[in-house]
């Protein structure tokens, strides 16, 4: 079960990702120069792109500097949001991906199109959830 509800979350994330990453493009520029030295100091390791630096940052925001943190609060209400909207995802539906799409393979919406085309066998809870999620995403 744990394996399944990984991959909705990454489902989720991705999608999440996507969004901030819409609503966040014209802030990226100075994120990265009010965050260069906290970028250097906590996320040296992490590899750009797909979100990875912003959510390294997300995950240290309690030791960045006050620059670097005024330049992300928007991106960071997006995350606490878009975290709340996958725990509430996984809590609403987490039998479901385990009795519908638990032979699924994780990645590329995957998941959340299994439960789109099972719509008949899961609950009414989760569809609603996963009517919810309709940006698009299919499977490659």
């Amino acid at each position: 079960m744990l394996a399944c509800l990984t991959g909705l979350f990454r489902f989720v994330a991705l999608g999440g990702t996507l969004l901030i990453g819409a609503s966040a493009g014209a802030a990226a520029q100075g994120i990265l120069e009010d965050c260069a030295t906290d970028i250097a100091t906590f996320c040296a390791e992490v590899e750009p792109g797909h979100g990875r630096v912003i959510s390294c940052l997300y995950a240290n925001e309690d030791k960045l500097s006050e620059a670097c943190y005024a330049a992300n609060s928007d991106v960071h209400d997006a995350m606490d949001f878009m975290f709340a909207t996958v725990r509430n995802a996984l809590a609403t539906c987490a039998a479901d991906i385990e009795n519908t799409c638990a032979g699924t393979e994780f990645g590329h919406g995957r998941i959340l199109t299994c439960l789109k085309e099972n719509r008949s066998e899961i609950s009414p809870q989760c569809e609603q959830v996963v009517n919810g999620f309709s940006f698009g995403l299919e499977p490659n």
